[in-house]
């Protein structure tokens, strides 16, 4: 009988491709309580604030009404620098009939036309002019994106999937501040929670209120997406005719007796429906208000009442079941890079952290952090400071610990590649996927290996720090 191959990385047997294999009673231990988790996600948005980093970590109950016309220049520039989309080169990739990848460069005539639409002449002359600002709710998962276009543009022409505009996605359901519009108002800029960036404007139903923006994710009773991926079930009637897409660590809430009156498309064949449960959806009216709909979720799915409990079992549970799904630059393809891998572990536990890698992750949320530093041996001592679950930084990128075994260390994260020495020379290794590795492998195109290159490991809990 022939048997199929999984590949694997060097050292990985299929037992360590198994959550269970690194979970001990141990981690089964309570980290944090509910209580704890709520205080804990109100100092990360203090500390945020404390640090001048908002942008990164953003309260928006407390997000002005008003911005002035030098605030919001200011804002605009910093994701949509003009200077920097002249000065480089972009290119936008695409596949010919016979499948091998072309790619066409970003003119100097399509720049000036994305520069346009920036509308950054209305907001010249007066800097003191007011601005007003309003709310909304993303009625499907979106792509936030640093110049107001769809195309994907990569800065080499050899990469598909390394998309220089995308900065994430986010999902629906999310509440975002609205700033501005470009030029020909088919885009907004918009402060979400994680980000400054510009979404499709359809892609947004508007809220009377800021409150009405944040109700729907303020839900006391939710589901939480435990899976890597759900899809609300389809329904032609309503507004998302062929169901809602969500990801691990999203929440749908329950329609519950509080939501029944703000439900303003309702449909008797869903309220009847068995072995689901009832769930409000957002969506957009023709003028792109903000009205609810009810939705269904199917019992097969991969989900849980409330969040997890958040102990360092759960966290490499969720880990393991996204293993295998490819990396997602900024979120692209519906899949995960290795910040969003992280986020979205800790979101299905109630844990609320920064989107990116760098100062956001390693210094906004309260943490006991482990520095990581001198040869092989010593960082190997280091690392017995951390325990299953607990993140692993290095320049430009994070992994999730998950333990020792036989005088190795080993990670689970969403990477490109690592390089394996072959007859003394290194062979570069394109993964681009989330898989299981040790840290002693090198790096993909460097002599160094994982583990001399990591300087951090963090344990996201409350110090007196």
């Amino acid at each position: 009988m022939n048997k199929f191959i999984v590949n694997r990385a060097p050292g990985i047997t299929a037992a360590m491709n198994k959550a269970k294999f690194w979970l001990t009673e141990n981690e089964q231990e309570v980290l944090l309580s509910p209580v704890q988790i709520r205080n804990y996600n109100h100092l990360t948005l203090s500390r945020a604030a404390q640090l001048g980093k908002q942008n990164k970590f953003c309260d928006l109950s407390e997000y002005p009404a008003v911005l002035t016309a030098a605030e919001l220049r200011k804002k605009l520039l910093t994701v949509s620098n003009p200077d920097y989309l002249r000065l480089h080169n972009f290119y936008h990739p695409c596949y010919q009939s016979s499948a091998q990848l072309a790619a066409t460069e970003l003119s100097p005539t399509v720049k000036e036309l994305l520069i346009e639409e920036l509308y950054l002449e209305s907001l010249a002359g007066n800097s003191e002019r007011k601005f007003s600002v309003c709310f909304a709710v993303l009625v499907s998962r979106s792509n936030l994106r640093a110049y107001p276009t769809d195309k994907s543009y990569t800065r080499s022409r050899d990469s598909l999937e390394q998309d220089m505009f995308q900065l994430t996605a986010l999902s629906p359901g999310t509440p975002v501040a609205v700033l501005y519009y470009s030029k020909n108002d088919n885009w907004a800029f918009i402060q979400s929670k994680y980000y400054c960036g510009w979404l499709e404007k359809e892609k947004l139903a508007f809220s009377k209120t800021k409150a009405a923006a944040l109700a729907y994710l303020d839900s006391k009773d939710f589901l939480v997406i435990t899976g890597s991926h759900l899809q609300t079930e389809p329904y032609p009637a309503s507004y998302h005719k062929t169901g809602l897409s969500f990801q691990m660590g999203d929440k749908i809430p329950l329609l519950t007796a509080e939501w029944e009156p703000l439900i303003k498309a309702d449909f008797p064949d869903l309220s009847q429906a068995l072995s689901a449960y009832q769930v409000v959806l957002p969506a957009r009216d023709s003028q792109g208000q903000l009205y609810f709909e009810r939705g269904i979720v199917a019992q097969s799915n991969d989900f849980n009442c409330g969040y997890l409990e958040y102990n360092r079992a759960n966290l490499v549970k969720q880990a393991f079941k996204v293993l295998g799904e490819r990396y997602g630059w900024g979120g692209i393809f519906k899949r995960r890079d290795c910040s969003r891998f992280l986020v979205d572990i800790y979101r299905s536990v109630g844990i609320e952290l920064p989107r990116d890698t760098g100062l956001a992750q390693e210094k906004i949320p309260a943490a006991k952090d482990i520095i990581l530093q001198g040869s092989a041996a010593e960082r190997k001592q280091q690392l017995t400071l951390l325990a299953a679950g607990d993140p692993l930084y290095m320049k430009g990128h994070v992994m999730l610990y998950l333990g020792e075994h036989n005088d190795h260390h080993y990670v689970i994260h969403a990477a490109a590649g690592y390089s394996e020495l072959v007859n003394d020379s290194l062979t570069e290794i394109n993964v681009r996927a989330v898989f299981v590795m040790e840290l002693e492998q090198f790096l993909k195109n460097k002599e160094q290996s994982y583990l001399d290159a990591i300087y951090l490991g963090r344990q996201f809990l409350l110090t007196q720090s």
